[in-house]
């Protein structure tokens, strides 16, 4: 019942820390850019405003499995 427990936290940060990808993905679906230069322009503004935000999160999910997995 712990290995559960400890999957469902594991998964449930994976899914919080992708947030900005899912972010990122669906503005591309939405928007359909169809130039270089609207694809250069949504690259940028998600690496931009998303990227940062991704990095972070991918630390502190680091962190969080590390805690789920070796400290619990």
């Amino acid at each position: 019942m712990e290995i559960l427990l400890r999957l469902l936290f594991s998964v449930l940060g994976i899914a919080v820390a992708g947030i900005p990808t899912w972010i990122y993905l669906g503005a591309r679906w939405a928007i359909e850019p169809s130039g270089f230069w609207q694809n250069f322009a949504l690259v940028g503004m998600g690496l931009f405003f998303l990227g940062g935000i991704q990095f972070l999160l991918a630390i502190l999910l680091a962190y969080w499995l590390f805690w789920v997995w070796f400290e619990t």
